[in-house]
This record gives structure tokens, sequence and C-alpha cells, in this order.
């Protein structure tokens, strides 16, 4: 499997808009009483992909 395993492989330059999101599920219980919630949370990134030489010095 390629590297990264959680993760994306940028081809070419550009202006990327990049989201990463979380979700949960939470089950509770508390004085008799039980319940579930469910919760999220996103956010949203502007990154500019420019081009990475690698330099091996040896």
């Amino acid at each position: 499997m390629p590297s990264p395993v959680c993760g994306h492989a940028y081809l070419k330059a550009g202006d990327y808009t990049i989201t990463a999101t979380s979700s949960w599920d939470v089950l509770w219980q508390a004085l008799g009483q039980q319940g579930r919630v469910g919760l999220s949370s996103s956010a949203t990134y502007q990154m500019p992909i420019r081009e990475f030489v690698t330099v091996v010095i040896g």
C-alpha cells in the first residue's frame, strides 16, 4: 500500500481546498437515564501545493 496510509498524494502544483471531518457517536447513561448523541466537527483549509525537490547528499 502506498504511503501515506491516511493521506493524499498531490500529483501537480496548485491551490487546493482541504476539509477534515471527525464524527462521534456518544452513548451515555446517568441517574437512570440514557441516550445517544451524534457529534461532528469539520474544518476547511486553503493549501497551496508547490513543487518539492528531493536532494540526496551522500
